[in-house]
């Protein structure tokens, strides 16, 4: 049972935290070198990731080192594995000297997070140890343009600006900075012209729809004063029935007069309460092309809505995060595999494994966390209450419903 334990928290399966026994070792408290180097070597050697996760529960059992982590963050990094790579990069995090790739994966993580402060922080420490690393320039290259193009942005210090102006000369002379700099200038002005072409029509519908219901208000209103003076005409010739049939049986004088006074204002009073129905319902007859308009200028900003919605998803994602380098090659991040079988393959039967999250529901909350950095959280609600529906029980919908929680607090 301790065994497994041991192995799930080298897989990073125990969500949040960094485990105990992934915590570099104390000095006087170090393992054997001999033993350790055991560890350190058959990682290096493992041909699966089971191997490698249950080489490195074993280091950790035993007292880890640094080596131990930064080669067990290699390898998982080569198997494309940066996200169970956090793990390590976390022991790693206060190392002294520090490390420049544990920098980079936490960087990569926090970006894949969609923490863009964190990310740029981070990145920029590591650009400070690893000047030529191909994923670190270009993944600062696109976050340099994020905070360029959200100055308020959430996280984003001063501190932090301050050091990436004082980066940015010696980061525009690295040819991978500079591509994914100009890339990503180039998507945010292809973005921003589309949003400005929407957003003129999207203003002038809007304009037709509150005129539209301006009128049709209006036409509401008179509509309703109608309706009234109907009531209260109908109300008097009520009172005026009821006075003529109290009257009926007075024979004096005062009752004929009252009754004659009755009967006239009962003969004036009707026709024009026929001729105000009359009226209002020629009224009603003219107005509903009121109505009418309302609704086409309705239907007309949901649907230029709904194109402009189509149209960015189109367009090519502003974001795409390297994983860290291990000596000059990026290895793209494959998790299909996932952490359960590798973990089960170490130490114990296999047990079925959950199916990897729909791309469609990815690709959406890649295009809502868009949104939000283009200040359209309406549009990312929209998106990411879709995905909560379609894909209940993904990682998708578990980063919606976080992103949705911080739209909607």
């Amino acid at each position: 049972m301790k065994t497994i334990r041991v192995l799930l928290l080298a897989g990073g399966m125990l969500a949040g935290q960094l485990p105990a026994q992934v915590a570099t070792t104390a000095p006087g408290s170090a393992p054997a070198p001999a033993e350790m180097g055991e560890f350190v070597s058959g990682i290096q050697a493992a041909g699966d990731l089971s191997a490698a996760i249950s080489l490195y529960a074993k280091g950790c059992s035993a007292g880890a080192s640094r080596a131990l982590h930064e080669t067990y963050m290699r390898k998982l990094l080569g198997f494309g594995r940066p996200d169970i790579a956090l793990y390590p990069a976390r022991a790693l995090q206060s190392a002294n000297p520090p490390s420049g790739l544990a920098l980079a994966v936490l960087a990569y993580n926090a970006a894949k997070r969609a923490e863009l402060a964190s990310a740029l922080a981070d990145n920029l420490k590591a650009f400070e140890l690893l000047k030529d690393d191909p994923s670190v320039l270009a993944n600062l290259g696109q976050l340099a343009m994020w905070a360029q193009q959200n100055p308020t942005g959430r996280g984003l210090t001063q501190t932090i600006k301050q050091s990436l102006e004082t980066n940015r000369q010696d980061l525009m002379s690295h040819k991978e900075f500079a591509a994914a700099y100009e890339k990503a200038r180039a998507i945010y002005q292809q973005r921003d012209k589309l949003l400005g072409e929407f957003d003129q029509k999207i203003a002038a519908a809007t304009d037709e729809q509150a005129a539209a219901r301006k009128a049709a208000e209006e036409a509401d209103k008179k509509y309703r004063d109608m309706s009234a003076q109907i009531d209260l005409s109908e109300k008097l010739l009520r009172a005026l029935g009821r006075d003529l049939d109290r009257l009926a049986d007075d024979i004096t004088e005062s009752g004929m007069i009252l009754r004659d006074r009755a009967r006239a204002q009962i003969r004036q009073e009707q026709p024009a309460l026929d001729d105000l129905k009359k009226k209002q319902k020629q009224f009603a007859d003219d107005s509903r092309p009121l109505l009418d308009r309302l609704r086409n200028a309705t239907a007309a900003v949901d649907q230029l809505t709904a194109q402009q919605n189509a149209a960015l998803a189109k367009l090519q994602p502003v974001y795409l995060w390297m994983p860290p380098a291990v000596d000059g090659v990026v290895t793209p991040e494959n998790i299909s595999g996932g952490i359960a079988s590798a973990v089960a393959t170490a130490s114990a039967p296999a047990s079925p494994v959950a199916p990897a999250s729909p791309d469609q529901a990815q690709k959406q909350v890649d295009l809502a966390r868009t949104y939000l950095d283009n200040k359209m959280p309406s549009q990312a609600a929209q998106l990411l209450r879709d995905v909560i529906q379609k894909y209940p029980d993904t990682p998708a919908a578990a980063q919606a419903q976080k992103l949705l929680a911080d739209i909607q607090p």
